[in-house]
């Protein structure tokens, strides 16, 4: 990929996205789903740190069926830049985005009989022609999100007696895919498949359905589910940082990554702000908390917490500068980070540093960032400061 010439930007720090790496993990998940079911790209949450609208529009080339957001702002934001394919909302939707997601063409969850009363109160508003789409989110056994089964049959009645109210599909959401045999997995998948027995059971001539074979979009699986669980496929997989080429757990890359191979996709840089030479026994940064144990050449970097560098990485992260690791000193600040450069024979002011990514012959990962920070690599990228610039490539 090509270098980012920083000197002709305005910014300090950046993300580069490899558009030809995202592409590959796309054709992955394409070639194990099989070309009758749908794929659902998950953007939500400004596509995990990696940019709503330029990874949908990205997506949206590669032919993506489906989008997934979590709330009718990103919705917004995907129709305002040409994005026309379906869109599902797949958190909560305010009652008073009930009309306009009807006029936009945007699917909606629904989990709970509350929202099927507020959502009976619409309809009058609604042209003739015009449906209100919406996906029944079933609580299988995680208990956020859904109906529980013995609830179905009230809510179909409630729904098939109200008009302009369309049941589009019918889905449900993974705890568990990393137990032994999937396990977890494979009971709720049992409880899903319930579940549509009863739609079928109840449905009549009232009753607005559409999308599958049998009159809806079932899915079940995410990133996770896509890769080991070939049977929760339905009609339709979601898959969110699969696609950004991240593993969703160490087990699933453990067991499968013979099967599918994926490529991170996100490369975080800054630059060298500063260089100076520290005596022996010298202290860094905030509260004094490292003592230097020799004469240190020190480089100090225009980021910090503010940016999503986590102030648990203070005398623990690392970057690299030109192929070499060099080692975070003192406490992570909220716009400056100090690292040990004594080890690079040339280094200056301007030089390239990556944060998270590759670097010659050294790589820092996602994964090995959230190791030393004491978190967890979706909430390492998506607490990257959503006002870094991002450079897709």
């Amino acid at each position: 990929m090509k270098k980012y010439d920083y000197t002709n930007s305005d910014v300090r720090t950046w993300l580069e996205i490899d558009k030809k790496r995202l592409n590959h993990n796309y054709n992955e998940f394409r070639g194990i789903i099989g070309k009758n079911c749908r794929l659902m790209a998950v953007v939500k949450s400004n596509a995990y740190g990696h940019g709503l609208i330029d990874y949908s529009k990205a997506l949206d080339k590669f032919g993506v069926d489906w989008f997934g957001v979590d709330s009718f702002v990103e919705v917004i934001k995907l129709r305002k830049a040409g994005i026309q394919k379906p869109i599902l909302v797949l958190g909560y939707t305010l009652p008073n985005n009930f009309l306009e997601a009807a006029k936009l063409n945007i699917s909606l969850t629904v989990s709970s009989l509350e929202q099927v009363q507020k959502l009976k109160k619409i309809p009058h508003q609604v042209r003739d022609d015009t449906n209100i789409k919406t996906h029944l989110k079933i609580d299988t056994g995680m208990h956020r999100q859904g109906f529980q089964l013995d609830e179905l049959p009230e809510v179909l009645k409630v729904i098939k007696n109200t008009k302009n109210i369309e049941i589009e599909g019918v889905y449900s959401h993974f705890a568990d895919v990393e137990s032994p045999k999937c396990t977890n997995a494979k009971n709720q998948l049992e409880k899903f498949e319930k579940a549509n027995q009863i739609i079928r059971s109840i449905r009549d001539t009232h009753l607005h359905l559409r999308g599958g074979g049998d009159g809806l979009i079932r899915h079940m699986a995410a990133t996770a589910g896509t890769i080991a669980l070939s049977k929760s496929h339905f009609d339709m997989v979601r898959v969110g940082i699969g696609l950004m080429g991240l593993w969703p757990s160490e087990s699933i890359e453990k067991t499968y990554s013979n099967k599918i191979k994926l490529q991170p996709i996100m490369s975080w840089k800054t630059i060298i702000a500063e260089i100076k030479s520290v005596k022996k026994y010298e202290k860094i940064g905030y509260g004094f908390t490292e003592t230097l144990k020799r004469d240190s050449k020190i480089a100090i970097l225009p980021i910090g917490y503010w940016h999503g560098y986590r102030r648990a990485l203070s005398s623990k992260g690392f970057v690299l500068i030109h192929g070499t690791r060099c080692k975070v000193l003192g406490r992570v600040a909220m716009d400056m980070t100090v690292v040990d450069v004594t080890e690079l024979k040339s280094v200056c002011v301007g030089d390239t540093v990556t944060l998270i990514g590759r670097d010659l012959n050294e790589e820092i990962t996602v994964e090995e960032m959230a190791g030393l920070a004491g978190s967890y690599k979706y909430e390492i990228i998506t607490t990257i400061n959503p006002l870094i610039q991002k450079i897709y490539r």
